[in-house]
C-alpha cells in the first residue's frame, strides 16, 4: 500500500471515525494514568491537574456534540476535512480556556472527591 492510498483511507470517512475513536481511547487511557498516578501519591497539584483535564475533556465532548446537533449550512461547499479538524482543535482550546478561567465547577468536585478519598 502507497502514502496516497493511506492517505485516501485517512480522509475516508470511516478512517475518520476510526482516528477520532482512537484519539478518544488515547486522551481517556492518558486521564486514566494522571488519575490513577495522582490517587496513589495523594498530590494536591497532581490531583488538581487530573481533575482539570478531565472537566476540559467533559467540556470539549459538550462543545463535539453541540457541533453535530446544528445542521450543515448547506452553502455552496460541503465543510472540508481541514475545516473540520481545524473546528475540533478551536472547541478544545475553547475547553481548556473555560476550565483554566474556573470552569462549570466539575473540576473542584472531582478534586474534593479524590482528595477525601470517597
Amino acid at each position: 500500500m502507497d502514502i496516497n492510498s493511506i492517505n485516501s483511507l485517512t480522509n475516508a470517512n470511516i478512517g475518520s471515525s476510526y482516528g477520532e475513536i482512537y484519539k478518544e481511547d488515547a486522551k481517556i487511557n492518558s486521564f486514566k494514568d494522571i488519575l490513577e498516578e495522582a490517587s496513589k501519591d495523594q498530590s494536591d497539584k497532581e490531583i488538581r491537574t487530573a481533575a482539570k483535564e478531565m472537566e476540559s475533556y467533559f467540556i470539549n465532548m459538550l462543545f463535539k456534540q453541540m457541533r453535530k446537533s446544528v445542521k450543515s449550512t448547506g452553502g455552496l461547499f460541503e465543510k472540508s476535512f481541514a475545516q473540520e479538524t481545524f473546528e475540533e482543535m478551536l472547541d478544545e482550546q475553547y475547553a481548556n480556556l473555560a476550565t483554566e478561567s474556573g470552569g462549570i465547577g466539575l473540576a473542584d468536585a472531582i478534586y474534593e472527591q479524590m482528595k477525601n478519598g470517597n
